[in-house]
């Protein structure tokens, strides 16, 4: 396997630029996903990697070798497509065995691949059936099996489960990460689902227009997000955000947040607490039951905020309650930029807040 590096990439369609100098280091053996909104380039950034686009600007290594100007078939890479690209009047023997044909590889050699990842992706009853009988799961497994027989450097995958059913798709997550670890090899994923990211990914590239936001770990991306947007498209339901003084943006996730019920006796304000805790006090409009867990949706003086809580919590529509978060559990932005500030929170940053 081979590490990919990408030097200023820039790419324009007519006047249009879609990628904006984009740097990025893939390492060898790694499992990395490029994450982002439809239209923030992340699968022309594939292609240009697969040389089935050519960058405007910049150069593509893998390996040890410069790409940019090599086609896909010299770069050493196997692609696996959102729409499997399977030929229907091939079996899925030869399906997995027609760009091993074409590059004249011997017979045995053919027949050794095609078998050991058939037997890898537990699809080696199927090899004689047509893409017709298959389900939309196996059809995915033989796409799959037709890129590992490639034995390449880079694999590299767009979208490849947004076909699939919803539960399809959680157990497909499953096999590729099992598979990534059974190859050892260098996978990019691209994705517009977060929750696709955050599982599968050693590393995660979260992208909007044309742009590299954050690159982290999951965990690094979700606790310390870079800027809002992240912040805002990393997590389900995604954090909340309140004007908190002149310039400053407070976000707390919901999962962060108490219920509490309210107290006739209570101030109707937002208040900081002597133990260094903030207090919004709201009145539930919907909830929303997802199995283990349930969003709470208030309307505050400050505007909707939600909160996500466990299904053991009596919570009731139309009561009030006060929603209480503490001060290690809050990020601050700044709203011009939207970036993300210290974690030393001065004593300025104190304010009334306002949802934004």
């Amino acid at each position: 396997m081979a590490k990919v590096i990408l030097k200023t990439i820039t790419k324009f369609f007519g006047s249009n630029k879609v990628l904006d100098q984009l740097n990025l280091t893939v390492n060898d053996h790694e499992f990395l996903v490029l994450v982002g909104p439809s239209g923030c380039g992340k699968s022309t950034l594939l292609r240009i990697i697969a040389g089935l686009e050519t960058s405007t600007r910049g150069t593509t290594v893998i390996g040890n070798r410069t790409v940019t100007e090599l086609s896909p078939k010299d770069r050493d890479i196997a692609m696996v497509f959102q729409n499997y690209a399977l030929y229907p009047h091939m079996n899925v023997y030869d399906n997995m065995a027609f760009g091993l044909k074409m590059r004249k590889v011997a017979k045995e050699e053919i027949d050794h691949r095609v078998r050991e990842a058939a037997n890898i992706l537990e699809i080696s009853n199927l090899l004689d059936r047509k893409p017709k009988q298959l389900s939309g799961g196996q059809r995915q497994r033989v796409a799959l099996g037709r890129a590992i027989v490639r034995n390449a450097q880079v694999f590299l995958l767009d979208e490849p489960l947004s076909n699939l059913d919803a539960k399809l798709r959680v157990q497909m997550r499953a096999e590729i990460i099992k598979l990534h670890r059974k190859l050892r090899a260098t996978m990019i994923y691209v994705t517009h689902d977060q929750i696709e990211a955050m599982t599968m990914g050693d590393r995660i590239v979260v992208m909007k227009d044309g742009k590299i936001q954050q690159i982290g770990t999951p965990e690094e991306i979700y606790n310390n997000p870079a800027n809002m947007f992240v912040a805002g498209f990393v997590g389900v339901p995604p954090m909340n955000f309140l004007s908190w003084s002149p310039g400053v943006v407070l976000g707390i996730r919901p999962e962060y947040i108490a219920l509490i019920e309210k107290r006739e006796s209570t101030i109707d304000t937002e208040i900081r607490s002597e133990k260094g805790d903030y207090i919004i006090e709201g009145t539930v409009e919907v909830i929303e039951y997802t199995g283990a867990e349930k969003l709470i949706y208030l309307q505050t003086n400050f505007g909707q905020m939600v909160v996500k809580t466990d299904t053991s919590q009596p919570i009731k529509e139309e009561k009030r309650y006060n929603l209480l978060f503490g001060t290690t559990d809050i990020h601050f932005f700044n709203m011009e930029s939207g970036l993300r500030m210290g974690q030393d929170r001065p004593e300025q940053l104190v304010g009334t807040a306002a949802v934004v």
